[in-house]
């Protein structure tokens, strides 16, 4: 049995405990409770079970993430079918354990500093409360496996470009901000 750390139950706690890695920086909800875990250098966190997109991610070496993930899916933390993000990692090491259902490779990209000004950057405005039904609309129709979508508590802000009265882009700010969240 794997048990929960309790002292990591705390956002900044838990940041801390991974160096503010900038993937579970961005990862974490920053108003809604989680779990977590530790085991043999590997960290893990289970996020509401009615999170949209994935429930929860697990860093640390991957022999050891993979370990701490075999244990908690065989103890019911995580469910089959749902997603949950794990480091990069061979796909036959994936095969040998249960609750692998699926898997696909991505590129998490950060930077800390702003990137120079770019042109029709001055188009984007924030959008508002009175935006949501279009904003909801294009998702829809653009983008609809989308998991940031106006509902998902961890957006913050959502911001847009017009072509005269129809919006036909956006975007949805889920950064963490040191003082925000």
């Amino acid at each position: 049995m794997v048990i929960a750390d309790a002292a990591l139950a705390e956002r900044q706690a838990l940041l801390n405990a991974v160096d503010q890695h900038p993937f579970v920086r961005h990862s974490l909800p920053t108003q809604e409770p989680f779990r977590v875990w530790r085991r043999n250098g590997a960290v893990g966190w289970r996020l509401p079970a009615a999170t949209l997109g994935p429930v929860g991610g697990i860093i640390g070496p991957p022999a050891e993430a993979l370990d701490l993930f075999g244990r908690l899916t065989a103890e019911g933390v995580f469910e089959p079918g749902r997603w949950v993000h794990l480091p990069r990692l061979a796909p036959e090491a994936l095969a040998a354990v249960p609750g692998v259902t699926g898997h696909e490779d991505w590129d998490f990209l950060w930077t800390a500093t702003l990137p120079p000004p770019q042109p029709g950057e001055e188009r984007v405005v924030r959008l508002s409360e009175a935006d949501r039904p279009e904003l909801t609309a294009l998702i829809d129709e653009s983008y609809p496996t989308s998991t940031a979508r106006p509902d998902n508590p961890q957006v913050v802000d959502w911001y847009g470009i017009r072509e005269g009265d129809r919006l036909i882009a956006c975007g949805a700010d889920n950064c963490w901000r040191v003082g925000r969240h």
